[in-house]
């Protein structure tokens, strides 16, 4: 078990990466509101030609898939409830830490957001990780990932009996291309906001859970490389027709292929040098309550001391709060309830 867990630490660095960089394009972006500040590389990371944070967001959809393997080890009521226990007590936790925090505002926005946002209708929904389907808005930006990820899970869950054949994941990979691209299609010419993100992240569990079994010496890695470079040449036209035109978080086309390129480089770089960083790991293991945690935690402190202190000293003071929020959750929450 020790000898696994070793095995595996250049996916909890990895990890540390993709939460990094959630956190590293929402405060920058929290920073430039508040005080107005440019900075080339930051806007080039996370608006003009990047996305800092939905890469982050790939690389942990190519981790759920290269760890949803226990699926097929255990029965569905088991595998459920383990990955329930996993998401759903620090999800609750950032709800309630987000609403208390909204609720103790007194400024105009966040008395509009409690307002439009905070009907008893939309906190059941969220509460219940499905407010996607109800068409109710997300209490906190990042959780629109997390009914994905259910929908993942389901899906891997109905397949569960089959995942061993090869044939059968590669066809469900490339069926999900095409519908992506169909999608992608419809969203282009009618420029009707479909949820592109749900096939897209789905493929990058699909290759994650593909490398999995390619590192236990179950499918080939040959077939692999084959299932990436179709990836990335099918990625071009789905960003070219999905993304080509503008909506209110300034999409563009070569932003969300060369995130998704990135995203996947990442992944297949650590996966294949299979090296480890202490510092990323510890991060790694703290990823998910970083996650839920950070936009309350960077809030808190803006809403403190916003600026007053100077923007570089805002921004050390942020990354403390983000910390101290998310030490928290995980040791009062996450790893007390697993």
């Amino acid at each position: 078990m020790a000898a696994e867990k070793k095995k595996l630490e250049w996916a909890q660095s990895l990890r540390g990466v993709g939460a990094l960089l959630v956190v590293f394009c929402h405060l920058w972006l929290a920073i430039q509101e508040v005080y107005g500040v440019e900075n080339s590389f930051c806007s080039f990371m996370t608006v003009d030609f990047l996305d800092a944070g939905k890469i982050g967001v790939s690389i942990f959809f190519f981790l759920c898939g290269y760890f949803v393997v226990s699926v097929k080890k255990r029965s569905p009521k088991d595998f459920w409830w383990g990955r329930c226990k996993r998401l759903y007590p620090t999800y609750w936790f950032s709800i309630i830490c987000a609403i208390v925090f909204l609720a103790s505002s007194y400024s105009f926005e966040a008395t509009q957001i409690l307002k439009d946002t905070f009907s008893w209708k939309a906190i059941a929904a969220n509460f219940s990780m499905l407010q996607m389907f109800f068409r109710q808005q997300d209490i906190l930006g990042c959780y629109w990932t997390l009914p994905i990820e259910l929908l993942i899970c389901a899906m891997f869950t109905v397949f569960r009996k089959r995942l061993d054949n090869e044939k059968v994941v590669i066809g469900l990979f490339l069926a999900v291309v095409a519908a992506t691209i169909l999608m992608a299609a419809a969203r282009g010419y009618a420029h009707v906001k479909l949820p592109v993100a749900l096939p897209l992240l789905t493929i990058t569990s699909l290759l994650g859970y593909y490398t999995r079994m390619c590192d236990d010496g179950i499918f080939s890695r040959k077939t692999q490389w084959y299932l990436y470079a179709t990836f990335i040449i099918a990625l071009l036209p789905i960003t070219l027709l999905a993304y080509n035109f503008a909506t209110e978080h300034q999409e563009t086309w070569y932003r969300y292929f060369f995130t998704y390129c990135v995203g996947t480089i990442l992944f297949v770089g650590f996966n294949r040098m299979n090296t480890a960083l202490r510092p990323l790991t510890v991060v790694g293991n703290y990823s998910y309550s970083v996650y839920l945690l950070h936009a309350v935690g960077f809030n808190f402190a803006l809403r403190l001391w916003g600026g007053e202190l100077g923007a570089p000293l805002m921004t050390v003071v942020c990354l403390i709060f983000i910390a101290l929020f998310s030490i928290v959750a995980y040791q009062c929450v996450e790893k007390k309830i697993r």
